[in-house]
């Protein structure tokens, strides 16, 4: 039976909050996300104003906990026990679970306050990036511009163009030649 140890409480970290953000197949690698992985966050941002505006994407928060996908949680109670108005108490499995539309994971009070401002604003504008379990390093990326994709773009054609020039097209066949004609001509 649920209990305050089979809760989400006990999985937060001291010092720490739950947050749930929206999850769907494009912003969570495919809704793959389970439980216990561990994701880094990243934010599609429109900044400046009139003719300066451009977008911005910038990880945020990198290796964060997952603590739970929709209903189903690390500890991974395997059943919800529902009590349905007027009804008898239902239990719901949460191991086939797959619908959930928000991944919950773990943040600092100061990140929460962060993550809310962007739900509040520019709530289509957070990704999740699945990490594997043992990568828990945390380099320090620069922001994704059009600028800074143009400028990667350009860069690997002048490496492909430098690295094998082109070879000049082979002339073209000459036409063939005419016959001669024989005979009379009118």
């Amino acid at each position: 039976k649920p209990s305050p140890v089979t809760g989400l409480a006990l999985q937060v970290s001291p010092t720490k909050r739950a947050i749930s953000l929206p999850a769907n197949d494009l912003n969570s690698a495919s809704k793959l996300i389970r439980p216990g992985d561990r994701v880094d966050i990243v934010v599609a941002l429109d900044v400046g104003k009139g003719p300066s505006a451009r977008r911005e994407v910038k990880t945020i928060m990198q290796d964060v906990t997952v603590l739970a996908t929709g209903a189903r949680i690390v500890n991974d109670l395997p059943v919800l026990y529902e009590k349905k108005q007027g009804g008898p108490i239902e239990g719901i499995p949460l191991r086939e679970d797959m619908t959930f539309s928000t991944v919950t994971v773990e943040a600092s009070p100061q990140e929460s306050q962060d993550l809310i401002y962007l739900l509040s604003t520019s709530p289509g504008s957070i990704f999740m990036t699945l990490r594997h379990p043992s990568d828990h390093s945390k380099p320090r990326n620069p922001e994704s511009t059009i600028e800074s994709l143009l400028g990667k773009v350009s860069q690997e054609l002048m490496n492909v163009q430098q690295r094998a020039p082109a070879a000049a097209p082979p002339p073209p066949p000459p036409p063939p030649a005419k016959p001669k004609k024989k005979g009379p001509f009118i």
